[in-house]
C-alpha cells in the first residue's frame, strides 16, 4: 500500500493538538479524583480521554532531545553532536545508558495503563451527559490508543510485556520477574485489538475533533504491524536465534514464513477498500504543490486524503533548528536534508520543480525563487513554506551588496524581497 500512514509532526504541521483542562491536570497528589468524580461528568470523562492521547511521543522534534529518530535518520543531517542520540550513530549505546527511555518506554507504558483504566471505568458509571454512541467511540478510542502504544514499543524493543485489560501497578515487587511475551503473541494481540477497535470508531470526525482515532487509523496501524512482522527483520532472522526467555522459548520467530506478506497485503487492502484515502498529487502534475499541501493543510476535510492519523504541533522548534543562523534572531541552522535524499527523487523535469524550492542544480540555490518569498515583518515560523539555505544565501547576498555600497560611498539599502 503506497498510501502513507501519517503519525507525525512534520516541518510545518501535523494533525491534532490535545490540551487538557489546567484544573484537571494540575491537581496536587493529595487531590486525586475518584472514578465517580471523573466518569459521572462528560467534561472530566473527556479530559481523562484527552490525557490518554497526551502520551503520544512527539516524532516531530528535530532536536534529538526527546526522541533520537530524526537525528539518526539517513535522510537528514544534524549538527547537535553533543546530544545523546549520537550514542546510536557512533555505536556506543548499551543497556546501561538510559537513552530517551522516558519517551520510548516509560511514558508509553503509562499511556497503556491510563487507556486500560479508562476502558475499565467508562461503562461502569452511568453519565447522563454522554450518549451510548459517544461512549462507544470513547471506549474504542482508548482501546485504539492502547494497541497503538504497544505497536510503538514493539517498533523500538521488539517483544514487550502485554499487560492485558487490568490497569497494572508498576511498583509491584514481582513485575521485574515477568517475562516478555513473544513477538508473535504481541503481533496477534495488537492486530486483534486494533481490528476490534476499528469496528466501534467513526470513519472521520468533525473539524473540531480532527486527529482523534478513526476506523482508518486503526486499520492502517494494524496493516503496519503486519508489514513489520512480515519483514526479514522479524521473520526468521538468524540474528535473534539466541533471544529466549528463561524457559528457553524463542522470543522471535525462528523460521521464515512467506505467508505473512499475504496477511500484510490483505490488511493494507482493508484500508484501501474504505475508498476515503489516496495519495496527494498522484497524477504527477504538480509534485511541489502536492508536497506543500500535504504538510500545510489539515486532513481529509480539506481534501488532503493522504493523512490517516496525524497531530498538529508548533513549527517553532523546526524554525529554530532548520533555519540558517543569519536568517533570524534565533536560529541554529543545524538540521537539514542530505544531498542523497535530493538525489533519491529523480524526475524527468527535476530542474523545473527544484527551482520552485530554490534549487538550480546540486548545491546551487536560486536566490529569486518566488515561491519562497515572505512579506516584510513576517517571522519565518509564521510562513507556510519551507526554507533553509535559501535564506542564508539571501542574507549573505544582502550583506555583500551593503559592503559594495559602502565602498562606493553610498548609504547601504537592504531591500526585502
Amino acid at each position: 500500500m503506497k498510501n502513507i500512514l501519517k503519525t507525525f509532526g512534520l516541518l510545518l504541521l501535523s494533525g491534532t493538538a490535545f490540551v487538557a483542562c489546567d484544573d484537571y491536570l494540575d491537581r496536587q497528589p493529595d487531590e486525586q479524583l475518584t472514578p465517580d468524580q471523573i466518569f459521572l461528568k462528560a467534561s472530566t470523562t473527556e479530559q481523562y480521554l484527552t490525557n490518554v492521547y497526551a502520551y503520544q511521543p512527539n516524532y516531530s522534534d528535530p532536536s534529538g532531545q526527546t526522541l533520537p529518530w530524526a537525528p539518526c535518520a539517513d535522510e537528514s543531517s544534524i549538527a547537535y553532536t553533543g546530544r545523546s542520540y549520537t550514542q546510536i550513530n557512533y555505536d556506543t549505546w548499551d543497556p546501561s545508558i538510559n537513552l530517551q527511555r522516558s519517551y520510548t518506554y516509560n511514558n508509553i507504558y503509562k499511556g497503556i495503563r491510563e487507556a486500560s483504566y479508562f476502558m475499565q471505568h467508562v461503562y461502569e458509571y452511568e453519565c447522563p451527559e454522554i450518549g451510548d454512541t459517544d461512549k462507544g467511540y470513547m471506549y474504542n478510542e482508548a482501546r485504539f490508543l492502547r494497541a497503538y502504544y504497544y505497536s510503538l514499543l514493539m517498533s523500538t524493543f521488539g517483544p514487550v510485556f502485554i499487560l492485558g485489560d487490568e490497569p497494572t501497578d508498576y511498583e509491584q515487587e514481582d513485575l521485574n520477574e515477568r517475562e516478555r511475551d513473544s513477538w508473535e503473541k504481541c503481533v496477534d494481540y495488537v492486530t486483534t485489538e486494533l481490528y476490534e477497535a476499528s469496528k466501534g470508531l467513526p470513519q472521520e470526525w468533525a473539524s473540531a475533533k480532527y486527529g482523534r482515532a478513526t476506523k482508518g487509523a486503526a486499520l492502517a496501524i494494524r496493516s503496519r504491524v503486519y508489514l513489520y512482522s512480515a519483514r526479514k527483520l522479524f521473520n526468521g532472522n538468524d540474528l535473534y536465534k539466541g533471544v529466549i526467555d528463561k524457559y528457553g522459548n524463542p522470543l522471535f520467530p525462528t523460521v521464515y514464513d512467506e505467508k505473512k506478506w499475504e496477511t500484510a497485503a490483505q490488511a493494507a487492502k482493508d484500508v484501501i477498500d474504505m475508498n476515503i484515502y489516496g495519495l496527494v498529487g498522484a497524477d504527477g502534475t504538480d509534485p511541489y504543490g502536492s508536497l506543500h499541501d500535504l504538510y500545510t493543510t489539515v486532513g481529509p476535510v480539506n481534501s488532503v486524503t493522504e493523512m490517516i492519523f496525524s497531530r498538529i504541533v508548533s513549527a517553532y522548534n523546526w524554525g529554530i533548528a532548520a533555519t540558517p543562523r543569519m536568517a533570524r534572531s534565533r536560529a541554529y541552522g543545524s538540521f537539514g536534508p542530505t544531498q542523497k535524499l535530493v538525489d533519491a527523487f529523480a524526475m524527468a523535469n527535476a530542474a523545473d520543480h527544484r527551482s520552485r524550492i530554490g534549487i538550480q542544480r546540486d548545491g546551487i540555490l536560486d536566490l529569486h525563487a518566488s515561491d519562497l518569498r515572505r512579506p516584510a515583518g513576517q517571522h519565518l515560523h509564521d510562513v507556510p513554506e519551507p526554507r533553509t539555505a535559501l535564506l542564508h544565501q539571501r542574507a549573505v547576498e544582502r550583506l555583500r551588496m551593503a559592503q559594495r555600497q559602502r565602498e562606493q560611498g553610498r548609504r547601504p539599502t537592504l531591500h526585502r524581497r
